[in-house]
């Protein structure tokens, strides 16, 4: 089976603290590592597990999640992929 990755970074114009708290609760280790780089790359699935947490869609029309899907390739990938960064298959 091959997985596949999405880079995701911070979008810093969602001030979602609900969303942040019960990361930080249910997924401590993600939730430092992000916090602390901005970004990650995570296999695709885990999106859904992120965007499955309460107040996930919750931002304003120009953030309307806390986190932007840079995708698996391109421009945006790059940028991310040149930043220090953690991968992340599984969360804990």
């Amino acid at each position: 089976m091959n997985t596949s990755y999405i880079a995701v970074q911070i979008d810093e114009e969602n001030g979602n603290d609900a969303w942040w708290t019960a990361l930080e609760e249910r997924f401590p280790g993600f939730a430092r590592s992000l916090r602390r780089n901005r970004v990650a790359v995570i296999s695709a699935h885990l999106w859904d597990q992120l965007a499955s947490i309460p107040g996930f869609e919750d931002g304003p029309d120009s953030a309307p999640t806390p986190l932007l899907d840079c995708g698996g390739e391109g421009d945006q990938w790059a940028d991310v992929c040149a930043q220090r960064h953690a991968v992340f298959e599984e969360l804990d």
